[in-house]
């Protein structure tokens, strides 16, 4: 499927704008649509629908890979000589650091995703954060929870790629009891399916479900 940019907005022009202040708010954007884009359900939590018939990559090397475009993107960032941005674009530089060398911090060396599985959370919340919300007709919600249900088989497999390392055996228990909640939200969507699908996407649905 097709996918467009989400349109996006941003501050308008300071009283005092610098000369680098464009360039800064470009970076901010580039970072944040690679974000919705590498995690379509963070996409949907916030408003954007462009991913919605989407999972991600769960795989460790797509971690790895987000690592190094943070890193890419701070070192953007740290390039820009403060002097050169408005007082507002200045004060957002600052959040944008600490935002990133936070997010540096937590994949390089907590490193939680590589310790603990957390691949049924995440797609139970993609799935209930795009069937609990009333923003597009039933149907078309109903489509894209298809694709998601399709991609959980790939997803869960992509996660089991992180785990190199001793697991923490009470996170996993966290994630084995999660796990058996799923099922009945998945029996609500396709319930719902069955009185608003006609009947071959009623079927593709519920084999997505079976499948997942």
């Amino acid at each position: 499927m097709t996918t467009s940019e989400p349109a996006l907005t941003r501050p308008a022009p300071a009283p005092d704008a610098g000369p680098l202040d464009e360039r800064f708010y470009d970076l901010v954007e580039a970072r944040f649509r690679r974000l919705v884009r590498d995690h379509p359900p963070l996409a949907t939590y916030l408003g954007i629908h462009t991913y919605d018939d989407q999972l991600g990559d769960g795989s460790r090397d797509a971690v790895e890979g987000e690592l190094a475009a943070e890193k890419t993107h701070l070192a953007a960032i740290e390039a820009l000589d403060p002097d050169g941005l408005s007082a507002s674009a200045r004060f957002e530089r600052d959040l944008e650091l600490h935002n990133v060398r936070r997010s540096i911090f937590d994949l390089e060396v907590i490193r939680l995703w590589e310790r603990r599985s957390t691949a049924i959370d995440a797609a139970g919340d993609a799935c209930f954060s795009v069937f609990a919300r009333d923003f597009a007709p039933l149907r078309e919600r109903l489509a894209s929870l298809t694709a998601r249900l399709d991609a959980v088989p790939r997803f869960l497999a992509e996660h089991r790629t992180r785990a190199r390392i001793p697991q923490v055996r009470l996170w996993q228990q966290l994630e084995i009891d999660q796990a058996a909640d799923l099922p009945e939200l998945v029996d609500e969507i396709v319930a719902a399916g069955r009185a608003a699908l006609p009947e071959a996407e009623q079927r593709h649905l519920e084999a997505a479900a079976g499948r997942a």
